[in-house]
């Protein structure tokens, strides 16, 4: 849980700084948030977010966080997962957290093994 919610503090930090920049290029202030076109700049930022989360498993196996933690994301025979496989345990993540974090307070109290996302990809957490 530490490791989601160290990425998701630099996600939202991140994101506060695109959003920044775009204020500052269109040569707004804070106040005018509210005129920058939403569903564009929300598409961007899943975009941006979705990326990290299966760029960085996809390719080293862990994320930022992870990597404090030192775990690992693996397959189910202890190898690297594939891009298509981050893919797919990221968008599990992304429905598990959807209904309120139900999905996630779920994994805390069934099961300290593996997380729907990990069922759902065929993936697991290893210790590194």
């Amino acid at each position: 849980m530490f490791a989601g919610l160290f990425d998701l503090a630099l996600l939202l930090l991140l994101d506060a700084v695109v959003v920044s920049l775009t204020l500052r290029l269109t040569e707004l202030d804070m106040e005018a948030f509210g005129v920058l076109p939403v569903l564009p700049l929300a598409a961007f930022l899943l975009l941006l977010n979705g990326g990290y989360v299966v760029l960085l498993t996809g390719v080293g196996g862990q994320t930022f966080g992870q990597m404090i933690l030192r775990i690992r994301v693996v397959d189910l025979d202890g190898g690297s997962v594939t891009i298509s496989t981050a893919l797919v345990r990221a968008v599990a993540l992304g429905l598990a957290i959807l209904p309120l974090g139900a999905g996630i307070a779920w994994m805390c109290v069934a099961s300290k093994q593996d997380s729907m996302q990990d069922r759902i990809a065929g993936t697991w957490v290893k210790r590194v």
